[in-house]
């Protein structure tokens, strides 16, 4: 249980803060991106109000873009360690019970053969988008949160998060560089956790609906 809690507080902190930090650079990168995802809250919230929960099925470029943030910055890019409870076999080799199995995420993320795309290293939403844009894909090898019955616990919670505080920013603020800034490097910093170089960003306020 303790463990179990620890990992709820790492997926709903670290995790969750680095990709939003991912989100802020993406949407500094993608200005296009960024004003898709406003007319879309502003078409389907308005201004009056604050996305919730509820609204998120009929939000399906923002939650593309979301899938695309998790794909592109690839936050974990190593998976957490895992054991083999029994001798098995995968596409032909020989791996024995107590063996440690990680998971390469960052591999699976950038592999063409699964994602039939040749385009995996520039951030486009639409990968995620059925031919209409009117409803999100899920492929299965998309994996944030791990797979299986050893997945992240904290993986709802984390979702969750990213969409309120996402929707909540772009909603209320248009994030703009600085005068004078230059292009932010999006390969980011290698590690544990991928997270963004260090940026700078303004928040312009948005206007709301008047009374």
């Amino acid at each position: 249980m303790e463990a179990t809690v620890e990992d709820l507080f790492l997926a709903g902190s670290e995790t969750t803060a680095t990709t939003l930090r991912w989100c802020a650079v993406l949407m500094l990168e993608h200005p296009d991106v960024q004003s898709r995802v406003q007319r879309e809250l502003d078409d389907i919230i308005g201004r009056n109000r604050l996305p919730t929960l509820a609204d998120r099925p009929n939000l399906p470029y923002t939650e593309a873009v979301i899938q695309e943030i998790a794909r592109f910055a690839t936050i974990a890019p190593i998976g957490a360690p895992h054991f083999t409870s029994v001798d098995t076999t995968f596409r032909g080799y020989k791996i024995p019970k107590d063996t440690m199995i990680i998971g390469n995420f960052w591999s699976i993320s950038r592999d063409k053969k699964l994602w039939d795309d040749e385009t995996l290293d520039e951030f486009q939403p639409e990968r995620f988008l059925d031919e209409n844009c009117n409803s999100v894909k899920k492929p299965e090898h998309h994996i944030v949160f791990g797979s299986g019955k050893r997945a992240c616990p904290g993986e709802q919670l984390a979702k969750m998060e990213i969409y309120i505080f996402f929707t909540h920013m772009l909603h209320q603020f248009t994030m703009k560089k600085p005068t004078g800034a230059g292009f932010n490097d999006t390969r980011g910093q290698p590690g544990a956790v991928h997270a963004p170089f260090p940026f700078e960003v303004c928040l312009e306020p948005r206007k709301m609906a008047e009374d």
